[in-house]
């Protein structure tokens, strides 16, 4: 996983530098402490050894060309809709016009 942080001003050049976090997430049995493999000023590596860096047993499935096969597309609303619908709803009970 690489996350990208805001430059700064470098001590020497007063260049700006920008700044990178690296973690390496490795696949282990057991959880070890996260280890500083490198920082040169810029860039800092870490390494950390956990079951979450390995892969679960339902994760990405794939048929027999070893292509990913595409999820079916759900059409979903966003809401606005049944808001809508139901503050006319509450307007309209509250006046006592429902449907009238």
């Amino acid at each position: 996983m690489t996350l990208h942080g805001p430059s700064y001003p470098s001590s020497t050049t007063l260049e700006p530098t920008p700044q990178v976090f690296i973690l390496n997430l490795l696949c282990a049995t057991e959880m070890s402490e996260p280890e500083l493999k490198s920082y040169d000023g810029a860039q800092a590596v870490v390494e950390w050894s956990a079951p979450s860096g390995c892969g679960f047993r339902g994760d990405s499935p794939t048929d027999e060309d070893g292509k990913t096969p595409e999820k079916e597309v759900e059409s979903v609303g966003s809401g606005i809709g049944w808001f809508f619908l139901l503050f006319v709803f509450l307007l309209s009970t509250k006046h006592g016009e429902f449907l009238t």
